[in-house]
């Protein structure tokens, strides 16, 4: 597998948290605790590659839906923190202490 750029990474958890949506650098900034400068970058690198495009509304970029292979790899890793989640609950409700009964 190769290796990705932090600026690929930050710039997929950007396009992840806006999926759908339109958003400003303010927003993107705002999200990652960024500058608006380096939100700026992050836009740039979407923008670039055909991930995101203009809106209508000025300053506002819309974040597209990824294509099949992106909803595919989105799709395993929602499934693998879902198993994640259900398996540390699971743990937890083991663990609890039981109510009503005397110990």
């Amino acid at each position: 597998m190769p290796k990705t750029s932090t600026l690929e990474n930050v710039a997929t958890l950007a396009l992840l948290r806006f999926l759908g949506q339109e958003a400003s650098y303010r927003d993107v900034a705002r999200f990652l605790g960024i500058s608006e400068r380096q939100a700026a970058t992050i836009i740039a690198y979407l923008l670039k590659r055909g991930l995101i495009e203009k809106s209508t509304y000025p300053g506002y970029y819309v974040f597209r839906f990824p294509s099949d292979k992106a909803r595919e790899v989105i799709s395993n890793i929602v499934a693998w923190f879902t198993k994640a989640f259900v398996s540390q609950v699971s743990v937890y409700l083991r663990s609890a202490p039981k109510e009503g009964v005397e110990g």
